[in-house]
């Protein structure tokens, strides 16, 4: 799932994206990124969901059965 919102205006607007990721166990994670380019709130957000999933896993979990 991908949503963006504007959470300024203008010619200096900053975006925010909210994205879902799954791992390979059906997981779920929230995550954001906002930044005044598009593609790099994209990365930051998918940045932040991988980073939530490992975690995650590292807390219970052997990290080589990520995905």
């Amino acid at each position: 799932e991908y949503r963006l919102e504007a959470l300024t205006g203008g010619s200096d607007a900053v975006a925010e994206v909210i994205i879902k990721v799954e791992d390979k166990d059906g997981n779920i994670v929230s995550a954001r990124g906002a930044r005044e380019d598009i593609v790099m709130a994209s990365v930051e957000a998918m940045i932040n969901g991988i980073n939530k999933i490992l975690s995650k896993k590292v807390k219970g979990y052997s990290v080589t059965s990520l995905f």
